[in-house]
């Protein structure tokens, strides 16, 4: 017998017993009973991953200080996501897989630091003033670096947010007008088109 139940943190540790390699996978975690059933786990967002040698671990998207490099970076996944430290236009955000790593700066961007909130699932990351007027705010799930450019007054409005971008060739993607593919070892990455979001509403930005 096998339940399917959504993850409640509160009730797992009394209901859910054994965690079993069998029928693991990015989404979803098998548990033994004390009764000898099964419970089935599934998430919406990866929470497992595979190491080099194909054992399965625990995705943890909290930030470590990663002091030698001077960047703040995810603590355990197939891929990882840092932050540099003392300088965003110097030293920007990476997302790192199997030793390829793509690096973005904002073109003309100031020296912001980073401040980290709040905790896993709901850890942010903010650049104040990465343009005047203009933070960025990165969220760092099993699956996803999303970025998010917020517009504070009129001082941030700009003709373009640009970056720079190294480390990965960028391709458009047929299947996401406005979105990009990535290559090599991030090939499996893809840049989703952009949308605007205002205290009222959210749409998709126009395409061109």
């Amino acid at each position: 017998e096998v339940d399917i139940k959504t993850p409640n943190k509160d009730k797992a540790e009394d209901l859910l017993k054994k965690l079993l390699d069998k029928g693991r996978t990015a989404h979803d975690k098998v548990w033994l009973n004390e009764d000898g059933t099964q419970t089935l786990e599934h998430s919406l967002t990866s929470t497992s991953y595979q190491d080099a040698s194909g054992v399965w671990k625990d995705i943890d998207t909290n930030l470590e200080d990663d002091a030698s490099h001077g960047r703040l970076q995810t603590k355990a996944n197939s891929w990882q996501a840092s932050f540099g430290k003392d300088n965003l236009a110097a030293q920007g955000v990476q997302l790192t897989k199997d030793g390829q790593t793509l690096a973005f700066k904002p073109i003309g961007g100031n020296a912001s630091k980073p401040v980290a909130k709040g905790s896993v699932p709901n850890q942010t990351v903010t650049y104040k003033d990465a343009w005047p007027g203009v933070d960025l705010q990165y969220e760092v799930h099993g699956d996803i670096l999303k970025e998010t450019i917020i517009i504070k007054n009129a001082s941030g409005i700009r003709p373009s947010y640009g970056f720079d971008v190294t480390g990965a060739n960028l391709t458009p993607d047929p299947e996401q007008p406005g979105g990009f593919k990535l290559d090599g070892k991030l090939a499996d990455f893809r840049i989703a088109p952009p949308t605007i979001s205002t205290k009222k509403d959210s749409f998709p930005s126009a395409q061109h």
